[in-house]
């Protein structure tokens, strides 16, 4: 004689439900139970677990909190109506395009807007302390070091924050963590150079040890970061008088 499978009980054979518990029996055969609400549950959690690791396998270079991610809104600078993408990384929020406020002294690479559009304007250091808008500002070297802290050290960090496209001679990044640096090139007061090749960046950081140079004498100067299509570190040198046309990114107070 068979036995229910909800209770245990023997039953007859050929009866449709137990008499004890009221568990239906198939053909003579105890019935499969089926736990409706567990098959629910299991499937929520399956479904729950895919959806995470999509959501996760897509963005990790722009939602994770340890690679970074894009802030949901944009900035709008009021002095022109510019609309800039911001990224977040660590704790630091960036400007995601070179700014293109058109400060007195400021320059388009070449002289032609359509490079202003796409690297930004170039600043000498003077135009560049002042040309951040109101809530942001030029980062001090220090700043600039705790950026390169987070995306891995100096020796890498070239490789993880410049854009996939842009640098010449297969020079890209992999723009791990949104911040999509350009190479703007610079302007050394009589000739546009290295669009394409290189970008470098102000801070708003002096130099004023004077270290003495076996071949340049005593050097001062200003704090600038640079990377290339040709390394994948980031460097930071240093302008001796700040007149050197070069990019800005603006860092959130």
């Amino acid at each position: 004689m068979p036995f229910c499978t909800n209770c245990g009980t023997q039953v007859q054979a050929g009866i449709k439900f137990c008499g004890n518990c009221g568990n239906a029996m198939q053909g003579g055969t105890p019935a499969k139970k089926t736990n409706t609400p567990l098959i629910i549950t299991i499937v929520a959690v399956v479904l729950i677990i895919v959806i995470a690791l999509l959501r996760c396998g897509n963005s990790i270079s722009v939602h994770d909190p340890d690679y970074g991610y894009y802030d949901e809104s944009t900035f709008t600078d009021p002095r022109d109506g510019k609309t800039y993408n911001t990224v977040k990384i660590g704790y630091q929020t960036w400007m995601v395009e070179n700014l293109n406020y058109a400060a007195s002294g400021s320059i388009c690479y070449n002289n032609k807007p359509a490079n202003c559009n796409e690297y930004g304007r170039l600043y000498d250091w003077f135009t560049a302390k002042a040309a951040c808008p109101s809530g942001w500002h030029l980062p001090t070297s220090e700043e600039w070091g705790v950026l390169i802290a987070a995306v891995g050290g100096d020796e890498t960090a070239g490789k993880y924050l410049k854009a996939t496209s842009g640098w010449s001679n297969y020079g890209n990044g992999l723009d791990r963590y949104g911040f999509t640096a350009l190479p703007g090139g610079c302007y050394n007061g009589d000739n546009f150079v290295n669009a394409g090749n290189y970008g470098l960046w102000w801070s708003s950081s002096e130099n004023t040890s004077l270290e003495e140079d076996f071949e340049y004498g005593f050097v001062g100067g200003i704090f600038f970061l640079s990377m290339g299509y040709n390394y994948e570190k980031v460097i930071q040198d240093i302008n001796e008088h700040g007149t050197l046309g070069i990019s800005v990114r603006c860092l959130k107070d």
